[in-house]
């Protein structure tokens, strides 16, 4: 064929492999789900999630939030990665026992999620909300009005 017609080029491909938080996982089509995570090595990434609403061993616990996950996505330059592997890496549910707990850290992931430019790593961002993660899954009921404050002063101050 002349002039490439016909001809596929290769894409560019890059894996990322990091440490992330779900902060956002919204239904798409019948069985996919486009998340957004909050990622220590590339700052707020989204990513489609191919059969992420059938049930699975791969994705098992993998979409419920809270959780640290080590991500494996397929960065193909374009708005969304896909998400290729995932694991939980530190389990918080602790926090789930206790409803003002996991109030503040759904907010806190939802400040994170509305402050942190995609595909911008905002590492002091990615401390705090782990910290506060951390602080409410070892003492739930230790959430509390000033501590999610704090939290939300000290996340604005890094972004």
């Amino acid at each position: 064929m002349h002039g490439g017609l016909g001809r596929t080029m290769p894409s560019a491909r890059n894996v990322i492999d990091t440490e992330g938080l779900l902060v956002r996982a919204v239904p798409f089509g019948e069985t996919d789900v486009i998340a957004t995570f909050l990622t220590e090595a590339e700052g707020k990434l989204g990513a489609m999630i191919r059969n992420g609403r059938k049930p699975s061993k791969r994705l098992e616990g993998v979409l419920d939030p809270f959780h640290t996950l080590a991500l494996r996505l397929d960065d193909r330059g374009k708005e969304l990665c896909v998400l290729r592997e995932a694991r939980i890496v530190k389990v918080r549910t602790a926090l789930a026992s206790d409803l003002n707990a996991l109030d503040a850290a759904g907010k806190s992931l939802r400040w994170a999620r509305h402050l942190c430019p995609p595909r911008i790593k905002e590492a002091r961002a990615w401390e705090i909300v782990n910290s506060l993660l951390d602080e409410l899954n070892r003492s739930p009921e230790g959430a509390s009005d000033a501590l999610l404050a704090k939290t939300g002063l000290d996340l604005l101050s890094a972004v």
